[in-house]
């Protein structure tokens, strides 16, 4: 019966208690609706402890045209990335600001994450 009631109309689905942060878009959707809309989930309030976030890094390294992907992990000698790709300098300049730490970029290939379980910044602590 509930589900005759919204047949034909987006739900959005709505998650408690998991810790997940949010985020609401304010600008207008490509469909019209100027209404704001949930946006993508920045991580979770669990892992705002860790020194850096996969999801800061990902947002930096995916602005980036050329970055196909990459392989984060830090430690007392900084942040290290493995990308594939072409990274522009200015990529490592924004890495620096938010990890507070030297950044060394190397290039090759970067397969997807494939150790199970949720994608994080690799590290010895």
């Amino acid at each position: 019966m509930l589900t005759s009631l919204f047949q034909g109309r987006a739900v959005p689905l709505i998650r408690y208690r998991t810790g997940d942060i949010g985020s609401l878009v304010e600008k207008p959707c490509p469909c019209g609706n100027c209404r704001p809309r949930l946006g993508p989930v920045r991580g979770r309030l669990q892992n705002l402890r860790a020194p850096l976030n996969i999801h800061r890094i990902d947002d930096v390294m995916f602005s980036a045209p050329g970055v196909a992907g990459y392989w984060g992990a830090y430690d007392a000698a900084g942040l290290h990335i493995t990308a594939e790709g072409e990274v522009p300098g200015w990529v490592s300049e924004k890495l620096k600001k938010i990890s507070h730490l030297p950044v060394n970029i190397r290039y090759e290939e970067a397969p997807p994450w494939k150790m199970g379980g949720k994608r994080k910044l690799l590290t010895d602590e």
